[in-house]
């Protein structure tokens, strides 16, 4: 007798691969296939789809904010943006 998880897909195995076909430059072509799309839909109701589309974009949005800014590890949010010899000042 096989297991639930045995006989459906892991719905979080295929999410490294949504995201990196996302945020990969891909000056030709498409970045998410028609295959990867439907394999991701097949899991997920509409509602899930669009908040798995937000999550993602969210990703998309900060990671070039840090890449710009360079903000430093380890200082309370606020104060990671700005050089240490100002915060002194």
């Amino acid at each position: 007798m096989s297991t639930p998880s045995s006989r459906m897909p892991n719905p979080l195995a295929f999410l490294p691969e949504l995201v990196e076909a996302v945020l990969r430059p891909a000056p030709a072509g498409e970045r998410v296939t028609d295959e990867l799309y439907a394999r991701a839909s097949a899991l997920y109701d509409d509602q899930a789809m669009w908040s798995l589309v937000m999550a993602i974009a969210h990703i998309g949005f900060f990671t070039p904010a840090a890449l710009i800014a360079k903000p430093i590890p380890g200082l309370p949010p606020g104060q990671n943006y700005s050089e240490p010899e100002r915060r002194k000042a």
